[in-house]
C-alpha cells in the first residue's frame, strides 16, 4: 500500500516564511503588517513554535496575489481630494491677492516696478520716522 502523497498535494502544502513572502509579493515589512491589519482577504500566517517565525501556505499566498492582480486598483481618493483642496486654496489665495492689489492702486502693482520701489521706499521712510519720533518721545 502506497502512503506517499501525490505530487500535486505535496506541492500545494509548500510552506514559505516571511522573507520568501516579502520577496514573492515584492512588498516591505511595513506593508505586510499594514495588509495583515487592514485587508480581510489577506492570508493568515501560522506558526510552528510559540516564538517562531510566521509561515504561510504558498497556495494561499498565490491565490491572494492572483486575486489582487486581477482586480483593478482603486484610485486614492484621499490623495486626489487633498490635491483638489490645495488647488482651490491656492486659487482663492490668488484671488484675495489680486483684490488686495486692486484696492492699493498702481503703486503696489508688481507690473509697475518703478512705482512699487517708490512705494516701498516711502513706507520705509515713514517707518523710520515713526521709530525716531517714538524714541525721542520717551525720556
Amino acid at each position: 500500500m502506497d502512503t506517499s502523497l501525490p505530487e500535486t498535494t505535496a506541492q500545494s502544502f509548500r510552506i514559505i516564511d516571511t522573507a520568501e513572502f516579502l520577496k514573492k509579493a515584492r512588498i516591505s515589512k511595513s506593508t505586510l503588517c499594514r495588509l495583515e491589519k487592514s485587508d480581510p482577504t489577506f492570508p493568515k500566517p501560522g506558526q510552528l513554535a510559540a516564538r517562531g517565525c510566521r509561515l504561510w501556505l504558498e497556495s494561499a499566498v498565490d491565490a491572494y496575489l492572483i486575486a489582487k492582480l486581477s482586480t483593478p486598483a482603486k484610485p486614492n481618493t484621499a490623495r486626489v481630494a487633498k490635491a483638489v483642496s490645495a488647488a482651490a486654496h491656492e486659487c482663492a489665495k490668488e484671488k484675495r491677492r489680486a483684490t488686495r492689489l486692486k484696492k492699493r492702486g498702481p503703486s503696489s502693482s508688481p507690473e509697475n516696478p518703478e512705482l512699487r520701489a517708490l512705494a516701498v521706499a516711502k513706507a520705509a521712510a515713514a517707518k523710520r520716522s515713526r521709530k525716531t519720533s517714538v524714541s525721542t518721545a520717551t525720556p
